[in-house]
Order: C-alpha cells, then sequence, then structure tokens
C-alpha cells in the first residue's frame, strides 16, 4: 500500500478544524447541526423525486461505532446512505479536491466530513484516526472499499484500507449495496438526472475477527472478499422498505 501524507479535518457545528495526522489527537466529534436541518429535507427530495426505498436499517447499529462499508458507483453515493440511517448521523471521507472548490470544502466539513489529501490509499497516521472516530467517538463511518466510482456501476475489486480498518478498529462492519445510483450520476457526468429509481440496502454486521480465510488465504484479502460477497448478496434482499413519513419521523425524533 502506497503512503501518503495526510491532514484531518474534525466536524463541529461550523466547520473542521485542521489537525495534522502526526502525533495529533483527535477532537472529540459532536453531531452537526447542518445535518440535522438538512436530513429531513433531503428525504422528502429523495423519496419524491428519486422514488428512495430504504431495506435492512436494523442492522445499522443504534449506539456504538461502526463502519459501513458500501460500493461506489455515484458522486452522490454519500447523500444515499446518509439519508438512509434515519436514526443517527454518519462521519464521511472526503479528500482536498473538495476543498478547492469555493466554500464545498467548509460544507463537506460541517456536515461530518474528515477530509484528507489522498495518494491511491491511507497511511497509518490516518487509520489511527479514522480507527479513534469509530472506535472512541462511536461513530458511523462512511467507507467505499473499491476506493473510487466504478466507471460502469459494476462492483469492482477492494483496496486494502477496508480491512486495516476493519481489523484495527475490531467494531462492526455494515455491507451497505446502492443500486440506481449509477444511472442518476455517474462517473464522467456533469450533472445528474433529477429523477430516478434508487434504493440503499444494508446487510447483517460483520467483524474481521469473524472471518475465517481459506487454506493458503491472507486475512486481509478473506475479509475484503466475504465483505463484498455480501454486498453482492444484498440485491436479492426482501423488499421492506420504510415508508415517507414512518422515515421522516423517524429522523425527526431518533426513533
Amino acid at each position: 500500500m502506497q503512503t501518503l501524507t495526510a491532514t484531518l479535518h474534525f466536524p463541529n457545528i461550523g466547520g473542521g478544524s485542521m489537525i495534522s495526522t502526526r502525533g495529533a489527537k483527535a477532537v472529540r466529534s459532536r453531531d452537526s447541526v447542518l445535518y440535522a436541518l438538512l436530513h429531513p429535507l433531503v428525504w422528502c427530495w429523495v423519496k419524491v423525486f428519486y422514488l428512495f426505498r430504504l431495506r435492512g436499517l436494523a442492522h445499522v447499529p443504534r449506539t456504538g461505532g461502526a463502519l459501513l462499508a458500501s460500493n461506489h458507483a455515484s458522486y452522490f453515493d454519500p447523500v444515499w446512505v446518509g439519508c438512509a440511517v434515519l436514526h443517527r448521523q454518519i462521519t464521511i471521507i472526503s479528500t482536498t479536491s473538495v476543498g478547492r472548490v469555493p466554500g464545498l470544502g467548509r460544507l463537506v466539513r460541517s456536515l461530518n466530513a474528515l477530509t484528507i489529501l489522498k495518494r491511491q490509499g491511507f497511511n497509518k497516521e490516518a487509520i489511527k484516526e479514522f480507527v479513534r472516530v469509530v472506535r472512541d467517538d462511536d461513530r458511523l463511518l462512511l467507507i467505499f472499499p473499491e476506493g473510487a466510482r466504478s466507471a460502469d456501476g459494476a462492483l469492482q475489486p477492494t483496496r486494502r484500507g477496508i480491512s486495516l480498518l476493519a481489523r484495527e478498529a475490531r467494531v462492526p462492519v455494515v455491507p451497505v449495496l446502492i443500486t440506481g445510483s449509477h444511472e442518476v450520476w455517474p462517473k464522467g457526468r456533469l450533472w445528474p438526472t433529477p429523477w430516478g429509481r434508487v434504493a440503499v440496502t444494508f446487510g447483517a454486521p460483520l467483524k474481521f475477527e469473524d472471518v475465517t480465510p481459506a487454506p493458503g488465504e491472507e486475512p486481509d484479502h478473506a475479509f475484503s472478499r466475504v465483505l463484498m460477497e455480501r454486498v453482492a448478496a444484498l440485491i436479492d434482499s426482501p423488499d421492506d422498505t420504510v415508508p415517507f413519513l414512518e422515515g421522516l419521523k423517524s429522523i425527526l425524533w431518533r426513533e
């Protein structure tokens, strides 16, 4: 895995403060006020214009830290997953390229983003900070194991970061499958389609230590393989979507 120089921005109400990963300790995170205000509005928007469907929410822990491991085919993927977790706020990882867009960097940091300088992977110091966020701050951290958006919407090979995080953090990893997002806003398209059909499905969580490698298989590879198999299998999940008003009530009252 290639190394990188990483700088983290930890979210707060008005935007993140910059913390170097070298010897730094994370500021204990708080829920974002802006996130709380936007969540019900985004729920209404996606239900109306994207016929948004949500399945398996019971698999997302109501308390404690966890990793949400999702496929990645669209610029909107963090929005779909964040909107789908009705009872908690999630934390996302963005790169400094986002911060170069005027005003956008501050916006994503105020919406629970950790911003890093990325070079094809995370260094050990960045991994330590991510582990601290989920294990010590009890956050839900959204991870895309594939590392980059899929060009055609199909599942891609995973990178090593998810196995490293799962092994070090020792927290549940929830498989997540997003369908329909590639059609709405695929890689390379300037603007999203203003309507469509999108669904987010959560699967039963697993832990790194629960996966038994095949003979001769490395534990990290085994975990990544099993995780993506779980993600792919979610396509056959039963249709138990959350109705509009029930979802809105859960967001407003954190039920």
